[in-house]
């Protein structure tokens, strides 16, 4: 009679076992949110947002992508993931998304974002990983993609990806 009961305990032991495994990695990386802020150039014909933690790599990454549009027309918003409970992808001509990926997920916050966002279609999700090539599953959701190492080498060629998937979204 207790074999029964065995059996199903044993399984949903298991099962919350891979789960804690699963979530262990991301609480113990804490990477922070950038700080929130505008940069506006020109009269700010589109917009583009961009949401990310910050680390040496992802700070240059933005960097870059705000000296990318600095000599066109738009107003860039930069703030934190946490933050983008409150932001709606469909009030931007843009978003770029930058998070790293823990235990093959994305952060929490964005995919979150992607879920509520499904169809925008404006919505590009930069993801670095350990070897620079996990890339998020759609899960019927319309995103565009870059994945790279955190590697301050490849600075240059991410933020020429990144700018060149954003600007058939900014009409250009």
């Amino acid at each position: 009679m207790m074999k029964r009961h065995l059996l199903p305990a044993l399984i949903a032991a298991l099962c919350l076992l891979v789960m804690t495994c699963a979530v262990i990695p991301r609480s113990m990386s804490r990477e922070r949110d950038i700080e929130g802020r505008s940069a506006d150039f020109g009269a700010a014909a589109k917009t583009l947002l961009v949401a990310s933690r910050t680390s040496e790599f992802k700070d240059a990454v933005i960097d870059g992508i705000e000296h990318s549009f600095e000599a066109e027309s738009i107003a860039m918003r930069f703030l934190g993931l946490q933050d983008l409970r409150y932001e709606s992808a469909e009030d931007y001509d843009a978003v770029v998304l930058i998070n790293t990926c823990i235990a093959w997920s994305l952060d929490t916050q964005v995919d979150a974002f992607l879920n509520k966002y499904r169809d925008t279609g404006n919505i590009i999700v930069v993801t670095t990983s350990g070897d620079g090539h996990w890339e998020p599953k759609k899960q019927n959701r319309r995103f565009d993609t870059v994945a790279s190492a955190s590697e301050m080498a490849r600075v240059s060629d991410v933020v020429d990806e990144i700018t060149a998937k954003v600007r058939p979204l900014l009409g250009d």
